[in-house]
């Protein structure tokens, strides 16, 4: 029998792609993920829920900078492409 870890995979949830998005600060073990990602060297899954609260919280114009709320930042965000 054998185990894996999936050590360089994560999930993340509304404040964190939020936060790292509007380059606002973060912790540093959650920094470190989305930089490892941003590298290539790991993998984060977004959960279809975090989009739908996103989507809600910029229509209500509550706690999402304008650059969130931007098309533009969705398409050029290098965490983005590299998200699954």
């Amino acid at each position: 029998m054998t185990s894996s870890t999936h050590a360089s995979e994560f999930v993340t949830d509304t404040m964190g792609l939020v936060l790292r998005i509007e380059q606002r600060r973060l912790p540093s073990p959650v920094k470190a993920i989305f930089d490892a990602v941003e590298s290539g060297n790991a993998t984060v899954y977004v959960p279809t829920m975090v989009f739908a609260e996103i989507l809600y919280l910029a229509e209500k114009k509550e706690s999402v900078s304008r650059s969130v709320r931007s098309p533009s930042i969705w398409r050029n965000s290098s965490i983005i492409k590299n998200i699954q």
